[in-house]
This record gives C-alpha cells, sequence and structure tokens, in this order.
C-alpha cells in the first residue's frame, strides 16, 4: 500500500506540473510571449505521457502549440502541432482550422479546403471557417485564371515561332515574352 500511495503522489505531482506549465504557457500567450508559450507547453506535453485518460489535455497543449506557432509564421511546425493534436482529437475544430490556415500560407490550397469542409461539417456555421473557404475558393480561381492564362500566352507564342508568315521581329518578341515566362 505504501508503494501505492507512493505512486499515486507520482501521479498526482505530474498533473499538477502539467497544469501549472500549461496555465504558464497560456499567461504567455495572452502576453503574445509565443516562443516563452511554446517552451511551456513543449514542457506540459513532455510531462503529460500518463496514459489515456488524460489524451485529451494532451491534445489541447498540442493545439495551443500549433496557435502560438501560427503565429510566430511557423506554418510547417503549427502543422506538426496541429496533426499531433488532430491523432488525439480527429474533430479538433479548432486543429483543423489552424493546420487549414497555415497550409493556405504555405500555397498548398487544396488540404487546406479539405480541412475547412471537415470542419464545417462539424460545425457548418464556424464563421472563421466560412470566410477562411471563401478566401480559399477566390485564390483557387485566381490560380486556375493564372495557369489558363500562362497556358493561353504559351500557345500563342508557339504559334507565332512556328509561323512561315509571321516576321522575324515578331518572332523575336514572342520568344522574350517566352524567356520571360520561363
Amino acid at each position: 500500500t505504501q508503494l501505492l500511495k507512493t505512486k499515486l503522489q507520482m501521479f498526482d505531482n505530474h498533473l499538477s506540473e502539467f497544469a501549472q506549465k500549461k496555465a504558464e504557457g497560456n499567461a504567455l500567450f495572452k502576453l503574445q510571449k509565443y516562443s516563452s508559450a511554446i517552451a511551456e507547453y513543449s514542457s506540459a506535453i513532455e510531462i503529460l505521457n500518463l496514459g489515456e485518460e488524460h489524451r485529451k489535455d494532451l491534445g489541447v497543449v498540442y493545439r495551443n502549440r500549433a496557435l502560438c506557432q501560427l503565429r510566430l509564421y511557423r506554418y510547417e511546425q503549427c502543422i506538426e502541432d496541429s496533426n499531433s493534436s488532430l491523432k488525439i482529437n480527429p474533430s479538433d475544430i479548432k486543429a483543423l482550422y489552424r493546420r487549414a490556415l497555415s497550409l493556405k500560407h504555405l500555397g498548398l490550397l487544396k488540404p487546406a479546403i479539405d480541412d475547412v469542409r471537415r470542419v464545417l461539417k462539424i460545425e457548418p456555421l464556424n464563421a472563421d471557417a466560412l470566410s477562411l473557404g471563401e478566401s480559399l475558393n477566390l485564390e483557387t480561381i485566381k490560380q486556375d485564371k493564372e495557369v489558363c492564362t500562362t497556358r493561353g500566352l504559351i500557345s500563342k507564342v508557339f504559334s507565332i515561332l512556328s509561323d512561315n508568315l509571321v516576321n522575324d521581329e515578331e518572332k523575336e518578341k514572342a520568344s522574350d515574352k517566352l524567356f520571360m515566362l520561363v
């Protein structure tokens, strides 16, 4: 029984230390000291490897650290922390949204749209997700237009270059346009 009491005391100490590190991370986040908050959240994550009953708390800390990474423009790290949170809770709206934002900033529009769709499936009236989805759709349309415009220009340049009726000066201009695209 003494061994059991000792183990329970150690367990309680770990939980207390975890709660303290998480609270310190939250306080630092509010002060916009994101790097320091990341350090506290990282300490909390190291402490809380206690089993299934505390995985939800661990997911929240990963999600909080992801937000700090996002605020520091560390998009890859935000995605990693969001992924860790989502392994624990696959329907974590905040983790999905933060990952979608990071993916958008990295130009990975398709996976970002997929995350927004997952958020809206869980919470159809989520204003942030609706706004991000609209922004992503507009960027996708813009990207598609740029691709079509570029393809059209390349096609036009090649038709000029291969046309025997076009004079050398026009062919040189077309060639210059093609060079600028590359």
